[in-house]
């Protein structure tokens, strides 16, 4: 697993614009080629042997006196720290980066028994949303929301089987157990994944990854949302309905996967709606902030130290319950 910044070594141009499957990397400007691995391969036309056809610096002011030392090998791809967990893989940008470790801090340990490095993409769908990326994942971290905006929801994730499922790390933990078992439910009638602990077995984990990750983990299945800010006021959500490889046979369960997606649309479709209403509610001057319930909106304390702490360059890693 690798990662590179997305810009050729030569003159800087942007090497791809979509998601491919090739051996090598080719820059659409002057055709330098990249392996996988980000070593520098070929750099057609740009000879060693030619320094003498070059203006020397007293010809000119342009000093080119270096050019028979150049070296491919010296202008390979810049390298991005990249990790993996589970089904996600993590890039981090900065020039110290965190270890992925102290970032998720117990998350590994708590969800092993699911194997969810093994969880493949059975459904994915994005959507344009009208707001801040900030707001859709304060909306996904509280539940008092709930049987206001998802009536729905609440047959299967009543108010009063939620729970703080808080450890240390850079993330917020929700978790609703027992996951009821209402007569159209469609959460858990995919079969759990194989070997699951029994305290996993009826519970529903909400977690919030900082800064733009969340996801909804059941026995069966997984919920993942990845928000991409576009502007100030616009998002591009991707989502992705990812199951074990017990549920992979789709035309065994082809029902039950085409119940859940629409399920999972109906619920996401309800809190875009009221997201959107937030972000043009906030553009009202009159507005100066409002006073939070700690038993249903503390992770959205949490999360906004967290963006407090990134805008003054603090780094902290709460600790948990």
């Amino acid at each position: 697993l690798g990662a590179f910044y997305n810009v050729c070594r030569h003159r800087g141009s942007k090497l791809l614009e979509e998601s491919c499957k090739m051996n090598s990397i080719r820059c659409p400007y002057h055709a330098w080629v990249y392996g996988l691995d980000g070593k520098c391969l070929g750099t057609p036309m740009f000879q060693n042997n030619q320094s003498d056809a070059c203006p020397s610096s007293s010809d000119n002011n342009t000093d080119m006196s270096d050019e028979s030392y150049f070296d491919k090998q010296d202008y390979g791809l810049l390298p991005v720290k990249v990790q993996s967990w589970g089904f996600l893989i993590f890039v981090n940008l900065s020039s110290k980066p965190t270890e992925l470790e102290e970032w998720l801090g117990d998350l590994p340990e708590k969800f092993q028994s699911h194997g969810l490095e093994n969880w493949t993409i059975s459904a994915e769908k994005n959507y344009d949303v009208n707001s801040n990326y900030k707001l859709i994942e304060e909306n996904f971290m509280e539940y008092y929301h709930l049987p206001f905006v998802h009536p729905e929801l609440t047959n299967v994730s009543r108010m009063e089987d939620h729970h703080r499922c808080q450890g240390a790390g850079m993330y917020t933990g929700m978790l609703t157990t027992p996951v009821s078992r209402d007569v159209d439910s469609v959460w858990l009638n995919l079969p759990a994944v194989e070997g699951l602990d029994k305290e996993h077995r009826e519970a529903a984990y909400h977690i919030c990854i900082f800064p733009n990750v969340t996801f909804t983990i059941l026995p069966n299945h997984a919920f993942c949302m990845i928000t991409d800010p576009i502007r100030a006021n616009q998002t591009r959500e991707r989502t992705f309905l990812l199951t074990p490889q017990e549920t992979s046979d789709y035309e065994q369960h082809g029902t039950m996967f085409k119940e859940l997606t629409t399920f999972w649309d109906m619920v996401n479709t309800q809190d875009l709606g009221i997201v959107e209403r937030v972000q043009a509610g906030l553009s009202n001057p009159a507005f100066t902030g409002g006073r939070m319930c700690y038993q249903f909106e503390e992770p959205l304390h949490r999360y906004q130290n967290w963006l407090g702490d990134k805008m003054c360059g603090i780094h902290r890693v709460p600790p948990g319950d």
